[in-house]
């Protein structure tokens, strides 16, 4: 999601004004969007408390946010693209929360830090390469179907990932037990 979907992100102010021709308000509403959608996400996990498997929450989230970035070459006015962005703020919360949530149970606590901060950097770093990447391809083809295309790829691959999610849980199940802590 960091290399192929995030850069959606930063590619927005030229999707707003190249394909829906807006202006720098247009575009600070269709940052808000995004914002709400992971306000009401946020805050709906919060109500909902512990999901019982995060593993398929991330997973789903994934492939449906790869499916709601595919919708950004069909959609070509300002609400119907707030309405995608807002559901693509949504998915990408949950999916985000539920994979940090996932890594912090399972990683052994001394390795907790580090992980974690790999993790900030594949999140955050790897979303500027992918813009870069992204924006090469959607100044040829357009920054919407070069969306599209990257949205496919998540896709895909959280699709495969999912399909492995048992065997995945299997080995968590067995990194937690080997790094629970021993009694007396």
């Amino acid at each position: 999601m960091s290399v192929f979907g995030f850069p959606y992100i930063i590619l927005l102010p030229a999707l707003a004004r190249d394909t829906l021709h807006l202006d720098a308000t247009g575009l600070g509403y269709l940052m808000a969007a995004i914002g709400a959608g992971a306000v009401t996400s946020g805050l709906g996990l919060s109500a909902v408390g512990d999901l019982p498997r995060k593993d398929l929450a991330a997973g789903g989230c994934a492939i449906a946010f790869g499916l709601a970035l595919c919708g950004m070459a069909l959609v070509h006015t300002m609400p119907a693209t707030m309405l995608l962005l807002f559901v693509m703020g949504v998915l990408q919360t949950v999916a985000v929360a539920s994979l940090n949530t996932t890594i912090q149970t399972v990683v052994h606590d001394g390795m907790r830090g580090r992980v974690m901060s790999m993790m900030t950097v594949i999140l955050f770093g790897f979303a500027t390469t992918g813009a870069l990447m992204i924006g090469f391809v959607g100044d040829r083809i357009g920054v919407p179907t070069a969306l599209a295309a990257g949205g496919l790829v998540i896709a895909v691959v959280a699709s495969i990932v999912l399909a492995w999610t048992p065997a995945l849980a299997d080995a968590a199940g067995g990194a937690r037990a080997s790094h629970s802590p021993r009694s007396p």
